[in-house]
C-alpha cells in the first residue's frame, strides 16, 4: 500500500524525524499508491453518504463541526485497510523511521475508536495532548506514536485545516499544511501538544484525514529520543483559551479531563 518511493526514503525521514521541532516529527508526501489513495477516498466517501448518522459528531468551542468514525461500523473494505496500519509491515516500517517499537492493543476499532476523521467548514480542534495510555481497560502500552494521513481529494492551503505542532515548555511551534495523500508521523508524548487549524468558511469540500495511533510497553519509550518523561495515566487533555473556562457547565468534559490528568501526574510521584 505504501508508495514504494517512499519505503527508499527511510534513511532520510529518520534523520528529519529525529532533528523536528517542536518534537520529533515527519511529514511524508504521496504516502499510498496512488491507485491505492484513490480506492480508500472513493470507500469512505460511499460509506459516509451511507452512515453519516452513526458516526460521532462534536460541536464545542475546541472540537468544533467535527465527525469520526465508529471503528468496527466501517466497511469491510476500510476495515481491511485499518488491518494494514496496524499490520507487520507498517509497524516495522515505523519502526525504521522513529526507532519506537510499537504493539497492537485491543482498543484498535472498538466501538469507541474512530480512525476517520471528517471537518466541515469552520471546523476547528484546538490544542490538545491524546490519552497517554491505551483506552482498553487493562491500560496496555504508553501512547508513543500517532499517524495522520490526509486523504481529500482536492484542497487549496488557503482553505486552512492544516495541523500544528506546539511546545509550550520552549514556545515552539510549526504549522503543516494539509495536503492529499500526506502522511504526518509525530512523537506522542507530554509536550506534544496538537491541533488543527480552523476551515475557513468559503469551501464546501470536507477535510478528510486518517488518524491512527500506536503503543509501546517499554518502560522509558523515549530513551533513543533522549526525552525522560515520568509517565502516567491520562484522558485526553484540552488546553482551553483561559483557566476559568474550565469553570463552564458547557465545558464538563473538559475539565474532568483536566482533573483526572493532573491527579493521575501528582499521584506518579509516590510511584
Amino acid at each position: 500500500m505504501i508508495n514504494k518511493d517512499v519505503l527508499k526514503d527511510k534513511e532520510n525521514l529518520k534523520n528529519l524525524f529525529s532533528k523536528a521541532k517542536p518534537f520529533p516529527f515527519v511529514v511524508i508526501d504521496n504516502f499510498f499508491e496512488q491507485k491505492v489513495f484513490n480506492k480508500i477516498l472513493e470507500d469512505f466517501e460511499l460509506y459516509y453518504d451511507e452512515n453519516k448518522n452513526n458516526g460521532k459528531s462534536y460541536n464545542t468551542d475546541v472540537e468544533n463541526e467535527k465527525w469520526t468514525s465508529q471503528g468496527n461500523l466501517l466497511s469491510k473494505e476500510l476495515i481491511e485497510m485499518a488491518d494494514y496500519l496496524r499490520s507487520d509491515t507498517l509497524k516495522g516500517f515505523l519502526k525504521d523511521i522513529t526507532g519506537f517499537k510499537v504493539l497492537n492493543t485491543s482498543s484498535f476499532n472498538s466501538e469507541n475508536v474512530g480512525f476517520f476523521h471528517l471537518m466541515k467548514n469552520n471546523a476547528y480542534l484546538g490544542p490538545h495532548i491524546d490519552h497517554m495510555m491505551d483506552m482498553d481497560s487493562n491500560n496496555v502500552g504508553y501512547h508513543v506514536l500517532n499517524i495522520i494521513i490526509y486523504i481529500t481529494k482536492e484542497w487549496n492551503p488557503n482553505w486552512g485545516g492544516g495541523t500544528f505542532f506546539k511546545n509550550n515548555s520552549d514556545k515552539t511551534f510549526t504549522d503543516i499544511e494539509f495536503k492529499p495523500n500526506r502522511a504526518v508521523v509525530f512523537m506522542h508524548s507530554p509536550i506534544s501538544i496538537h491541533g488543527t487549524n480552523r476551515v475557513t468558511n468559503t469551501t464546501d469540500n470536507k477535510r478528510i484525514s486518517i488518524y491512527f495511533d500506536y503503543y509501546s510497553d517499554e518502560l522509558n519509550p523515549y530513551e533513543h529520543l533522549g526525552y525522560h518523561f515520568r509517565l502516567h495515566n491520562s484522558p485526553h487533555l484540552f488546553y482551553l483559551p483561559k483557566f476559568k473556562d474550565y469553570f463552564l457547565k458547557k465545558n464538563r468534559k473538559y475539565s474532568l479531563h483536566f482533573i483526572s490528568h493532573y491527579k493521575n501526574k501528582f499521584l506518579s510521584n509516590f510511584k
